[in-house]
């Protein structure tokens, strides 16, 4: 990403504090590595678009789990899973291209990211700060659950949502200076098109669980449908 000139002495805050604050946010790191509007973005070779699917293809059985977990548990697998696949990038993008991504990363994620611990090393955030975003960030995460609780109309719902989400950057970056309000355009970059994103995403399917009681068929495994058209038909007792 396009950064300010490090500082000599960075404020670091406390890896139980940074560890506090990232669990309030959500990451698409996974969903923007196999985004081909993120690929186009870049500017990818097909090599290294043909690379980055091995490496999805690699952790995608360990993220559709996560699927079924509570919110917060749900956030730290996905955060520790990138944790494990966000270096391997650098030995299929160049610098530039790992700079960019950072950026269209951040854009995505919006200012609630400052609460990264990376981000906030380079912003020099505040004790008092981090406290005051985080407490925005809770009160979005708050009011979205609460609206959702109430059983309103989808459309009603969405609208409400909607509005309390676009608030939410204004409110973060009031609590910034002038000029950690210019590092965080820098830190961001161009625009991108957000709203192209998100489209065909292609995930690896997983395996079928082992044990299981297949009606009117005998046990099959991914590899052995691979290159058909398959139908699969789910009962659910209980």
């Amino acid at each position: 990403m396009v950064a300010a000139a490090c500082a000599m002495v960075l404020w670091l805050p406390a890896p139980t504090r940074a560890a506090e604050t990232e669990q309030l946010i959500d990451t698409p790191f996974m969903e923007l590595i196999r985004d081909r509007a993120v690929h186009n973005d870049l500017g990818l070779a097909t090599t290294q678009v043909a690379s980055l699917r091995k490496l999805t293809d690699q952790f995608d059985s360990r993220l559709f789990p996560t699927r079924n977990s509570r919110e917060d548990d749900r956030r730290k697998q996905v955060n520790d899973l990138v944790m494990r696949v966000r270096p391997r990038l650098k030995s299929i993008l160049s610098p530039i291209q790992l700079r960019r991504f950072s950026q269209i990363e951040l854009q995505c994620q919006g200012p609630r990211a400052l609460l990264r611990p990376d981000v906030q090393a380079r912003m020099l955030l505040t004790k008092p700060q981090l406290d005051s975003i985080a407490k925005e960030v809770t009160s979005t995460n708050n009011a979205w659950k609460q609206i959702q609780e109430k059983g309103r109309p989808r459309v009603a719902v969405q609208k409400q949502i909607d509005g309390i989400l676009s608030a939410e950057p204004r409110k973060i970056l009031r609590h910034l200076n002038g000029k950690q309000k210019q590092q965080w355009r820098s830190l961001t970059g161009r625009p991108a098109a957000v709203s192209k994103f998100g489209r065909g995403l292609k995930y690896k399917a997983p395996e079928f669980v082992a044990g299981m009681t297949w009606i009117n068929s005998p046990p099959v495994t991914m590899q052995s449908l691979r290159g058909k058209v398959v139908i699969l038909h789910f009962y659910a007792f209980g």
